[in-house]
């Protein structure tokens, strides 16, 4: 298994990797598994052994040509059945890398399966992405989008439509809920689209007064300009920044903050998407969420069912701002309607599960390996 970077750096795609192979282990015990991945510092150890089945391998710290022969080098010394490629441009810093690397598993007789976790066909390095698909024998993509995308540039039929799991589980025991407490949780970046919420949100605190609003992700006020400059805009008593890392997640406070909301907000630039882990966290905490509609239709995202969806991408700022606080003035006003998104979300979750994913590589690895019929 192969991904830009590891779990030490802030990036969905190396928790994913993580939790994956966490999960293929488990499921077949029987194979030996190596992740390939850049480090996060220089003097990091190289090689980390999980379990007897699972040893993690970082030779470099960059993505450099040499790292990339070094990765062959490697190749050909364990001679793998197969290599799976998790791709996101960014996460190998929008270098060839990915392509070298399956060029040199191929050269050994492995047969490539990739993830397209993004198809970001805005930036000049797509052509790394496109190059990737030619290459491949069997692709996931993690929503509709990235495999419409796949198809429009490349002719290539996606194999199996994925999705990104949560990243954080749910506590064991059920935790109340805290009337007028709202969360949004992730990444802070300006495709979050806070300050529409932020907008909405003023108007709902008239008539919600002791309204608490926890906007829970990293925050580094030092390096981030933009973390910066939204600490400084959104300076209300009423707004908790919670800061922290990726250790967080599992701390218990901090899911039993996320948990006892009455609503998640999830706001997104350019819409919401299974590969969304922030949208799967709500779901696996059976949060009643509002977030913005997807671009192109997701059949596992419901309106009224497992979310409720407001307008985003090209529908005017004020109308967006409004179809937020209709959203959540309706929701904080009935149980009902709260109870029953909650219980989407739940389902939701279910049929996201790791488990479930996990079955489906198992299908694509076998064909590949010829253990099962085409």
């Amino acid at each position: 298994m192969v991904s830009g970077n590891g779990p030490d750096h802030a990036c969905g795609v190396a928790h994913f990797t993580e939790r994956l192979l966490r999960q293929l282990v488990m499921d077949r015990p029987d194979t030996s598994f190596v992740w390939l991945s850049r480090r996060a510092r220089l003097k990091q150890m190289p090689i980390d052994f999980h379990s007897k089945h699972l040893t993690h391998v970082r030779p470099w710290h960059t993505w450099r040509p040499s790292a990339s022969r070094l990765g062959g080098a490697l190749m050909r010394a364990w001679r793998p059945r197969i290599v799976h490629i998790q791709d996101e441009i960014h996460s190998f810093h929008e270098t060839p890398a990915a392509v070298e690397l399956a060029r040199q598993a191929k050269n050994v007789g492995a047969r490539v399966v990739l993830t397209l976790h993004e198809y970001h066909i805005e930036l000049p390095s797509v052509r790394f992405t496109d190059e990737l698909v030619s290459l491949a024998d069997e692709i996931f993509v993690q929503d509709a989008r990235n495999g419409i995308r796949c198809s429009e540039r490349t002719g290539r039929t996606p194999t199996a439509v994925g999705w990104s799991p949560a990243n954080i589980d749910p506590l064991p025991n059920e935790v109340p809920q805290v009337a007028n407490r709202l969360v949004t949780f992730g990444l802070l970046g300006p495709g979050k689209g806070l300050e529409l919420v932020y907008e909405a949100l003023k108007r709902v605190k008239a008539h919600h007064p002791d309204l608490m609003w926890f906007v829970m992700g990293p925050l580094d006020l030092e390096a981030n300009a933009y973390h910066r400059e939204l600490k400084q805009r959104l300076n209300e008593p009423w707004i908790v920044f919670t800061g922290g890392g990726t250790k967080q997640l599992t701390e218990v406070s901090f899911r039993t903050t996320l948990a006892s909301a009455s609503l998640m907000l999830l706001p997104f630039a350019d819409g919401c998407s299974p590969r969304r882990t922030t949208l799967q966290a709500a779901w696996a905490f059976g949060l009643a969420t509002i977030t913005t509609a997807p671009e192109v239709l997701e059949t596992g995202i419901r309106d009224g069912d497992n979310c409720r969806l407001v307008p985003g991408g090209d529908t005017p700022v004020p109308q967006q701002v409004e179809a937020w606080f209709t959203a959540v003035m309706r929701l904080l006003a009935s149980a009902e309607e709260r109870a029953l998104l909650r219980r989407g979300s739940l389902e939701a979750s279910r049929a996201h599960s790791w488990s479930k994913l996990g079955a489906q590589h198992e299908a694509v690895y076998s064909k590949l390996l010829g253990l099962t019929s085409p």
